[in-house]
């Protein structure tokens, strides 16, 4: 099986794309096996650590004086707190589950019920929150259904937003369901991709819906998977790539503050 970062969705993605358009002809290059990455996110950090574990040199390029990219957590109340990505969504099968494992990071299932409140400040409960709920995931799969099947890739919202209107126009809802679909609609969009279902392609917009299980919280802060990946390795912090050239002698990547050489070169930003 090896590593579960072997795993990891990302690594592989950017592995293939290395693989296929970066390796140089030429046989000089070919036996030096030094890398250069740019970008200290998940996404580069995976990359270097596998390139790492087949052998390469990697030196890795962050122009932010942290690493980590879209993950960072911030220590300064004394406690880990989580600024960009920080959750593992569904907990079986999931690749990072199987690297915070053979990290020993420390996991906490987030498995709170938070409560919805009506206009007037009043806990809904029963029949008033799971009808509308349920009437919504109805409806989104319609909408998924129609996107995915359609020879055009539109968004989430051209399919779904039409149905919600419709249910309004029915007379079929009772009092209040048509604003909790409302809600629906913008928590499962808004507050989770930051950004409206209307944007969201229909094809790929839960493409990454695929894991069971619980959702898991790192108490200690999510760069320290990022750490772990990257521990042993070089990185180099405030380096913000100017120029990158292909020569006969390898790859050439200019910096504000350096210049570095290598057989290949990995961009992940």
């Amino acid at each position: 099986m090896g590593s579960p970062l072997k795993q990891i969705i990302i690594a592989l993605l950017v592995a293939a794309t290395f693989l296929s358009t970066v390796v140089p002809s030429y046989s000089v290059v070919a036996q030096t096996k030094k890398v250069l990455i740019v970008g200290a996110g998940m996404t580069g950090a995976a990359a270097a650590k596998e390139l790492a574990l087949s052998g390469y040199d990697i030196t890795v390029l962050e122009a932010r004086n942290r690493i980590g990219g879209r993950t960072g957590t911030n220590r300064d109340l004394g406690a880990a707190v989580d600024l960009g990505a920080s959750w593992i969504h569904g907990e079986i099968a999931d690749p990072i589950t199987a690297l915070a494992k053979e990290a020993a990071v420390t996991t906490f299932p987030d498995t709170l019920e938070y409560p919805f409140l009506n206009k007037g400040g009043r806990i809904l409960r029963g029949a008033k929150l799971r009808r509308p709920r349920r009437l919504f995931q109805r409806l989104l799969r319609t909408a998924l259904i129609r996107g995915n099947n359609a020879s055009v890739d539109r968004s989430i919202g051209h399919y779904l937003n039409p149905l919600i209107r419709r249910q309004k126009k029915s007379g079929n809802l009772k009092k209040g369901d048509f604003s909790m679909l409302l809600y629906f609609n913008n928590l499962s969009f808004a507050d989770d991709f930051a950004i409206d279902a209307k944007y969201i392609s229909s094809y790929l917009g839960y493409e990454g819906e695929t894991f069971d299980g619980n959702e898991l919280l790192f108490p200690g802060g999510y760069d320290q998977l990022v750490e772990f990946l990257l521990q042993g390795l070089t990185v180099k912090l405030d380096e913000i790539v100017s120029k990158i050239a292909l020569g006969g002698s390898g790859v050439v990547v200019t910096t504000s503050r350096d210049t570095y050489t290598g057989a290949y070169v990995v961009i992940t930003v």
